[in-house]
């Protein structure tokens, strides 16, 4: 152990603590550890006796668990030791058991602990301390006009959120949420009346704090909600601002999904002996396992009507499109390849457009949500079905990935998460599967077949849910436009049509719908794959399909045409190949086969593993050769002269003698 006096001597002409400092070397006491590995169904809380005794003396007592998260835990709210008014309150929301960070908080908040938490996103971290602050202060009572509990959030919208927990759980506590772009006087006005809970946002309480409209020093628990969160935005120095004002000796609860040097820093100066409560212990188990997850291979130039068909297939009643910019968001909510109704949600919108489009698509106004990363935080929209990534996070961020994916699965319940990616966002994709320790399964775009299916299953399921009595008002006008269609009263075929020209129109298509193709997702093409029959016997014959000859073998098979072919994207590889072709030339192909008896042909439904592997080599290949055209444009000569251009403006040697090596080689030429 280092003691006092080994670093007070001198090295160099330094003292020992200043040189092991500057080598990150820590001086500080070594602290003893303790960590609690709860055993049983009751994950923390039936054994908090046990661990308050075995934790007494300890400088950072912890508990871990390896317990599913995303689950409650088998103790009903019945038996909690809460009050019956709160008890009430969680019935009335539909809480029947507590999951196990609600758990595992419980009685250390009510006991005034300091407590650092890290669960999975969607386990409930907001009841987590929301649901033991309201039971102190429903049991403690409204001591003066002053704040007792201040909550730091990162966002508007998780601030908004959060109010709305503490407002659901005890409505007798005095509420108010103070966040950028609202009003001041509103907030102000509350503060004045005299407040229980004050909810906000960093940029806005320091506001209030210099306003003089905000006092802090009856606080006596400070909770920091999504604190990396908050050091990613860049709040530090008014997090910071706000902990110096607070008065010593309040409890403060501090969750967090990662732990940054800021936020132990953040613990180790405003925190007493906290407790840690990690249900977290491997990075890789970040995600929720409610939730399937799903990477789906796409063109560039495809991506928008692509998205249009996975919401009308795999969207149930709530789906959420995230996309990197805001300017996206706006042309995909506006856009008629998506036929449900959608809101859009950026840093662009104010707050009042901000809560319309989340109360509308809260209560199914909206299908869909079309949000920048603003929405990936915190925001806690119930049965939400499906979250789609427009793109890969940039540089493969798994932490964004989590926090998107995230929207969906929450609270136990199932859900499905899509990634877009193209063939050069092949390598994040890796980034991200190795990073959450999961393969994403790989779907294929949906086909017309099921755009179609899904569509009517819609339709029929809206009509069913009409009222009877808007149904009998239109029956008059139903009457009439079936006997202007059959021209009498017996409906035959021309019933079926009206019926199935009612669902075309109601499922939001005006136009016939055109089969795509898989390979390049062109309208009215269709990917054939040419492979060959078996083994040649010759030996010196080449197994190489070049997109020359499959264009020469498509010709010759249909060359009774009269016509010439229309073809799209060819891929070739080592024994096949496959190839757009326009859709009625290739029903031609597929019913009299190729000309050619060494090789056949058939439509996919997905890309063969050596096309998708030919697509990323071509990728990477066009990559290289355009770092290589930087250069002058020359890279033949790059290579001849060995990386440098002779009389080029880059190299140097304009108006100097050459080198012999040179004119050497240029002899030699």
């Amino acid at each position: 152990m280092k003691t006092d006096f080994m670093l007070r001597r001198r090295v160099w002409g330094r003292p020992v603590r200043w040189v092991l400092q500057r080598w990150g070397i820590s001086t500080r006491p070594t602290e003893k550890s303790w960590s609690y590995h709860p055993t049983g169904a009751g994950p923390g809380v039936a054994h908090w006796r046990e661990l308050s005794a075995a934790a007494g003396t300890a400088l950072n007592p912890m508990i871990q668990s390896s317990v599913p998260t995303d689950v409650p835990s088998d103790r009903p709210v019945a038996s909690l030791s809460i009050s019956p008014a709160v008890k009430n309150q969680l019935e009335a929301k539909g809480i029947e058991k507590l999951f196990p960070i609600q758990e595992m908080c419980l009685e250390p908040i009510l006991q005034g602990r300091d407590v650092i938490a890290r669960a999975r996103t969607g386990t409930g971290k907001t009841i987590a301390f929301a649901l033991p602050l309201v039971e102190k202060i429903m049991a403690e009572g409204s001591q003066s006009h002053l704040p007792s509990v201040l909550v730091v959030e990162p966002t508007r919208e998780l601030a908004k959120q959060v109010e709305g927990e503490f407002i659901a759980l005890g409505p007798s506590v005095r509420t108010v949420c103070v966040y950028g772009g609202a009003s001041y006087l509103p907030q102000e006005a509350a503060l004045r009346r005299g407040i229980d809970v004050v909810v906000g946002t960093p940029g806005r309480l320091v506001d209030h704090l210099d306003r003089g409209n905000l006092n802090l020093s009856a606080i006596r628990t400070c909770v920091l909600d999504e604190a990396d969160e908050m050091l990613k935005k860049g709040f530090a120095e008014e997090m910071n601002r706000i902990l110096t004002v607070l008065p010593p000796g309040r409890q403060t609860l501090l969750f967090s999904a990662t732990v940054p040097e800021w936020v132990k820093e953040t613990s180790r100066r405003s925190m007493d002996k906290p407790l840690t409560i990690d249900l977290v212990e491997d990075e890789k188990l970040k995600i929720p396992s409610t939730v399937r997850h799903i990477a789906l291979l796409v063109q560039p130039s495809a991506r928008e009507r692509i998205l249009g068909d996975v919401l009308t297939v795999h969207g149930g009643d709530r789906s959420i499109v995230f996309v990197p910019t805001k300017k996206e968001a706006d042309i995909l909510a506006s856009s008629p390849l998506i036929r449900d109704d959608t809101c859009v949600l950026h840093g662009d919108i104010n707050q009042a457009g901000r809560e319309i489009a989340l109360a509308g698509f809260r209560s199914g106004r909206y299908r869909n949500l079309v949000a920048t990363d603003v929405a990936a935080r915190g925001i806690d929209i119930p049965n939400v079905d499906l979250v789609v990534q427009y793109s890969v996070p940039d540089r493969g961020d798994v932490d964004t990935y989590i926090h998107r994916s995230g929207r969906t699965g929450r609270a136990g319940r199932s859900g499905t998460s899509i990634v877009f990616y193209t063939v050069r966002d092949t390598d994040s994709l890796r980034r991200v599967e190795h990073a959450i320790g999961t393969r994403l399964e790989q779907w294929n775009p949906p086909n017309l077949e099921d755009v179609l299916r899904a569509s009517s299953s819609k339709v029929r399921s809206s009509l069913q849910m009409t009222p009877e009595p808007l149904v009998n008002q239109f029956l008059p006008e139903a009457e009439r436009y079936l006997e202007a269609q059959t021209g009498s009263s017996d409906h035959g075929m021309p019933v079926l049509k009206a019926v199935s020209a009612a669902l075309a129109r109601l499922a939001g298509f005006n136009e016939p719908v055109m089969q795509r193709s898989i390979l390049s997702h062109r309208d009215n093409f269709i990917a054939l794959e040419l492979s060959r029959r078996g083994s040649s016997g010759n030996r010196g014959e080449s197994r190489y399909l070049s997109p020359r000859t499959v264009t020469s073998m498509v010709c010759r098979s249909v060359a009774h045409l009269d016509k010439v072919p229309a073809l799209g994207r060819i891929v070739s590889y080592n024994d096949g190949a496959v190839v757009d072709v326009e859709a009625a030339t290739a029903k031609i192909l597929l019913e009299e086969g190729i000309s050619d008896s060494r090789w056949e042909v058939k439509e996919i439904t997905s890309l063969p593993a050596a096309a998708v592997d030919e697509m990323m080599n071509a990728e990477m290949e066009t990559e290289r050769t355009r770092g290589m055209g930087r250069v002058g444009g020359n890279r033949g000569r790059m290579r001849e002269f060995g990386g440098r251009v002779p009389h080029s403006p880059t190299s140097g040697w304009r108006g100097r003698r050459e080198p012999d090596w040179t004119r050497g080689r240029r002899a030699d030429r």
